[in-house]
């Protein structure tokens, strides 16, 4: 449920959807994923090799794909917040 909901709220448009909206989405969703994934990889690695937690459970497909999703919807908003404060300054 979680899963879907988040990518629910990815795919609504935006009030201004033109093109530095879409370009935003698309660097949010690479550096999301590609960051999540190597967040997660680490975070396994890390977790299970150096500081010896084997009794932690493994990440199941679900809590990957909400982790990265939710990293690249955190991104997008923010970046998007940053492009408008950066719209408003005076010239």
């Amino acid at each position: 449920m979680i899963a879907a909901a988040l990518f629910m709220l990815w795919l609504v448009p935006e009030r201004v959807d033109d093109e530095r909206v879409k370009q935003l989405k698309l660097k949010a969703i690479t550096w999301g994923y590609i960051g999540g994934f190597l967040l997660v990889v680490f975070c396994e690695n890390i977790g299970r090799t150096m500081l010896r937690l084997k009794n932690i459970p493994a990440f199941s497909a679900f809590d990957v794909l909400i982790i990265l999703t939710a990293l690249a919807f955190g991104l997008f908003r923010y970046w998007r917040w940053q492009d408008g404060r950066e719209a408003d300054k005076p010239a």
